[in-house]
């Protein structure tokens, strides 16, 4: 419906002008229209019934800032997706299994790293390939959790340390915003430990984040991000004091 009225509204035409009354008063018109939505509807989808607000944004916040990164996490996420695969269903015991083989693979690799921009863009592959695969997962053990968290403390880590390189804090404060499975548990004092040029940037980012989900209208989102703001606006608060 956004997309339609912003068609509209560029050609300055309302509703009402782009059928004549003829049209308007129609049945079979109608009637075609009713079974264009209803029936055909799922495979006759626009470009932006497929690529949804929602849609756009969440695939942002999982590699969209990638490319700004020193070391970009998809030099890792191929190798790590080969150990996981893409398509199976784990149950729990599977799971268990496989969650030590990312375990290993992702310290294997970060080991074989040449600095620690590497490691960070390894890590940050690994939470992203583990968001991707938690709804194919029976992860009742919390296996693949655990392995996650530990991703999380040392990305984080190592995120502390390169705050100010471009993209680092708009990346995460977005996965945060958008990781729908409890996932990320430190976020909160990781804003809150940051230097005080970093923590500014961090207000300015979510500031900028919060203007887009307003404008998309995505409700749950938004009050993550606004929540996430003003803890940041409290760890910062008692930091200074």
């Amino acid at each position: 419906m956004v997309d339609l009225r912003g068609r509209l509204a560029r050609l300055a035409r309302t509703p009402e002008e782009v059928l004549d009354a003829a049209e308007r008063a129609s049945g079979w018109l109608l009637k075609k229209a009713w079974k264009r939505v209803w029936h055909d509807g799922p495979n006759r989808r626009t470009d932006a019934m497929r690529n949804t607000p929602r849609r756009r944004l969440e695939a942002h916040a999982l590699r969209g800032n990638w490319p700004r990164f020193p070391v970009s996490p998809a030099r890792f996420e191929p190798e790590l997706r080969r150990v996981v695969g893409d398509h199976a269903y784990y149950d729990q015991r599977a799971t268990d299994l496989v969650a030590h083989l990312l375990e290993s693979h992702v310290d294997l690799l970060a080991a074989m790293a040449a600095s620690d921009l590497e490691r960070l863009a390894l890590y940050r592959a690994a939470m992203t390939v583990i968001i991707e695969m938690m709804d194919r997962v029976d992860d009742s053990l919390a296996d693949m959790s655990e392995v996650f968290a530990a991703s999380e403390r040392t990305y984080l880590a190592l995120a502390r340390d390169h705050a100010g390189l471009d993209g680092i804090v708009r990346d995460l404060l977005e996965l945060a915003v958008w990781e729908d499975y409890g996932l990320l548990r430190s976020v909160g004092d990781f804003l809150g430990a940051l230097q005080e040029e970093h923590a500014n940037l961090a207000v300015r980012e979510l500031s900028g984040i919060i203007a887009d989900l307003r404008r998309e209208r995505l409700d749950d989102q938004l009050a993550r991000a606004l929540r996430q703001k003003s803890e940041h606006h409290r760890h910062v608060g008692d930091h200074r004091r």
